[in-house]
């Protein structure tokens, strides 16, 4: 009985000793996600291409070196180097012009194997399109109005606005001219200029034109005020006109016979009653700003005190 005791203790031993087998699993291939956010546009004669740099392999595990990339343009293969999250490349669009290339991207491990394709563009390839010359900024009353040359007819605007450090576009042009209405007089802006054909998808770009500076003042007048009506008073003149809608806009001028005798500046309404029995008076109606821009006088309009 003792000999069984002490053989099933051993057997019990031994078999605490090796323990149980877990779940076994093959080692992982880090074989990087594919890219899914594939973009690509001509800017001039370069095919501009940008991406998400996969973090992950396809079994979730995060990849400890970044993934060789590999660039396919029309069956044309390139390398792309990126240390950083969003690869950007650029590539000369020459040997592809007049055709529609396929663009599509693999990413692969160290051994060269990948789990698929990106999304592939589509894009047609054009010849370089013409960087707008000659941009010449100036102060308007509604803002800065940007001109250029340029053969072509279709155009998006950028602008550097104070304590921007990157150029945001603000707008689209159909014709070599374009205002922008949200810029502020005493503030200083850059402007840049692009020539965009809309006939190719995504549309192709030209190179930005040189930056043109501003620093738009304010020298303009409001509108001459108009509908100027002179009404006769016991002892009086009452004087009407339309209201100005300028936002600087400060007040009125009230002249007659051409000498200043008085300002308004709540409502397009002045009363004149230093008029004397008897005599024909002339007036007229200017408006200014905040910064004392006055416009022109308005047709004067006459009156005989009986």
């Amino acid at each position: 009985m003792r000999l069984r005791s002490l053989a099933a203790l051993a057997l019990l031993l031994t078999l605490a000793g090796c323990g149980y087998p877990g779940d076994t699993r093959p080692p992982s291939l880090r074989l990087p996600v594919p890219v899914h956010d594939l973009a690509a546009v001509q800017r001039g004669s370069k095919i501009i291409v940008q991406f998400t740099v996969p973090q992950l392999s396809t079994d979730g595990i995060a990849l400890k070196d970044p993934p060789y990339l590999e660039l396919y343009i029309a069956g044309s293969k390139f390398h792309v180097k990126s240390d950083k999250p969003l690869a950007y490349d650029e590539e000369t669009a020459t040997p592809f012009a007049g055709q529609t290339v396929k663009i599509g991207v693999k990413a692969q491990n160290d051994h060269t194997q990948d789990a698929g394709w990106s999304n592939i563009v589509d894009l047609t390839v054009v010849p370089a399109l013409a960087i707008p010359t000659e941009v010449e900024a100036k102060a308007v009353a509604d803002g800065v109005q940007l001109t250029w040359k340029s053969p072509d007819r279709k155009f998006v605007v950028f602008r550097e606005g104070p304590g921007e450090k990157t150029f945001t576009r603000i707008g689209e042009a159909d014709a070599r001219t374009y205002t922008d209405s949200t810029a502020e007089f005493d503030k200083t802006y850059l402007y840049k200029v692009q020539t965009i054909d809309p006939a190719t998808t995504p549309p192709a770009e030209s190179e930005l034109s040189v930056e043109a500076p501003i620093t738009p003042l304010d020298k303009f007048a409001p509108a001459v005020p108009s509908t100027v009506t002179a009404v006769v008073g016991t002892q009086s003149v009452e004087l009407l006109w339309d209201r100005n809608l300028e936002g600087d806009l400060a007040g009125y001028r009230v002249y007659r016979d051409g000498k200043m005798i008085g300002e308004s500046k709540d409502a397009p309404s002045f009363s004149d009653r230093t008029v004397e029995r008897g005599k024909r008076y002339s007036y007229a109606i200017s408006a200014f700003d905040r910064l004392n821009n006055e416009s022109a006088k308005s047709d004067p309009v006459e009156v005989q005190i009986p």
